[in-house]
């Protein structure tokens, strides 16, 4: 709430606004907000000296607060950079850009704090899975110039703005002593049987489409070989509008054993395999290789 709309909510004149001397513009603010609880005090017939002592001390404080400078930087400048760095600590978007040193499974990552919006512990070390926000296309992170797109509300967002969020989480080796997660190619065989038919049909934009479940909440499977692996986008109408309702998810192996996952919406299926190949970019980039 701006500090105008604040005054308007509580009822404060605008006569009281801050003024170029701060100092005068607290007291004047502090005498209009605290007159009429004096005045109370000497109907019940207090001890006036003391009522005004408390008003001189709340005055004092403000002013005191309000007074000091930076021989380096100004207050609100201070402020606004403590505020940026603690951000790195909560569940968030952030401007932060310092980097989190942390580990999945086996794999190592540093990775720049305003890449990420959530993980298990924001000190580092091992974490189970790490959410990612990156713009779309050119999958960059939270900055001034691109917050309008990756924190406001899908209504409020500049026109072209595209937010994309991924999933980096434990492939299974260090997690229960198990192997690691099956391949795209396994991963699709398991759950073949459930296909209508064995022979695909033709699907958009080089996918072939497997169909699975009743008309009312069909599950669309599509397959589509690229040049890194076997891309398989899961996509669940509900019902028979369906490109206004059906999101498609990912769940698919990188190549250093952990698993990618993300969301799309159906009319962003087009782009999938560029977004598929931009995530996995992303975490190879922030793989730590042993030296």
């Amino acid at each position: 709430m701006s500090r105008q709309n604040w005054l308007i909510v509580h009822k404060i004149p605008f006569r009281v606004l801050p003024s170029e001397n701060v100092q005068t513009s607290i007291k004047e603010w502090l005498r209009y907000v605290l007159e009429p609880y004096v005045k109370k005090v000497s109907a019940l017939k207090w001890d006036m000296v003391g009522a005004y002592a408390i008003v001189t001390t709340l005055l004092a404080c403000a002013t005191t607060a309000y007074a000091q400078e930076s021989s380096t930087k100004p207050l609100s400048s201070q402020y606004a950079e403590i505020y940026k760095h603690s951000q790195i600590w909560n569940n968030q978007a952030s401007l932060d850009t310092a980097p989190i040193l942390f580990s999945i499974g086996d794999v190592k990552y540093k990775v720049p704090r305003n890449y990420i919006v959530w993980m298990d512990h924001w000190n580092g070390g091992p974490q189970t899975l790490v959410r990612f926000k990156v713009t779309y296309p050119k999958f960059e992170p939270l900055d001034e110039k691109n917050a309008p797109c990756l924190t406001l509300a899908p209504v409020y967002r500049p026109p072209g703005c595209v937010p994309l969020e991924f999933i980096v989480a434990n492939g299974g080796q260090s997690a229960g002593g198990g192997g690691w997660a099956v391949s795209d190619e396994v991963a699709f065989n398991n759950f073949r049987d459930l296909f209508h038919s064995q022979t695909p049909l033709p699907g958009p934009y080089g996918f072939e489409l497997y169909e699975t479940g009743p008309e009312n909440a069909l599950i669309a499977t599509y397959r589509k070989h690229t040049p890194e692996h076997l891309l398989i986008m899961q996509c669940l109408f509900h019902d028979s509008d369906r490109r206004a309702t059906a999101t498609c998810d990912n769940h698919s192996r990188l190549a250093d054993h952990n698993e990618l996952e993300f969301l799309l919406y159906f009319d962003q299926l087009q782009s999938a395999e560029e977004i598929d190949q931009g995530f996995r970019s992303l975490v190879a980039s922030f793989t730590v290789t042993e030296k």
